[in-house]
């Protein structure tokens, strides 16, 4: 009987276990938009537990004829997007990736200074007007379901 109890008890555990796990993974994707044309696309991670530095990123590069500046002179060739699932949207922090000489997509060689952080709720958008200090047209970022299946 007791051997009975105990099976039962692991069975039900389990049980509970399994369904809690079975649950549907409510994947955000985060959009990032030139006016109507996607740049970007990705997913945050659902925790930002990663060594300084080695978080994911996403880059937009700019056309050379497209790239910003900055107030002291140095050439924004791109933005570098780092993500992390927030309750209920996703946190974006942007930079401007930048070099005081040329244009270039060497990251090695460019700086990454941080123009945003924006926590941006599941369904809603926001503009990243820093953007415009630098030269450059305002892209928005989207936060959406995703559906992976």
């Amino acid at each position: 009987m007791k051997s009975f109890l105990t099976l039962a008890l692991v069975l039900a555990l389990g049980a509970g276990c399994a369904t809690q796990s079975a649950a549907p993974s409510a994947d955000l994707l985060v959009d990032v938009l030139s006016g109507s044309e996607r740049k970007a696309a990705f997913v945050p991670p659902s925790h930002n537990r990663f060594p300084d530095g080695q978080a994911p990123a996403t880059v937009v590069w700019l056309a050379p004829e497209s790239a910003g500046h900055t107030d002291s002179g140095e050439i924004v060739s791109g933005f570098k997007f780092v993500s992390s699932r927030q309750e209920g949207g996703a946190r974006i922090q942007v930079y401007a990736l930048t070099n005081a000489k040329t244009f270039t997509t060497n990251q090695k060689v460019l700086k990454a200074v941080q123009i945003g952080d924006y926590t941006v709720q599941n369904g809603s958008q926001v503009a990243i007007d820093q953007m415009s200090a630098l030269g450059v047209t305002p892209m928005t970022l989207r936060v959406s379901p995703y559906a992976n299946s």
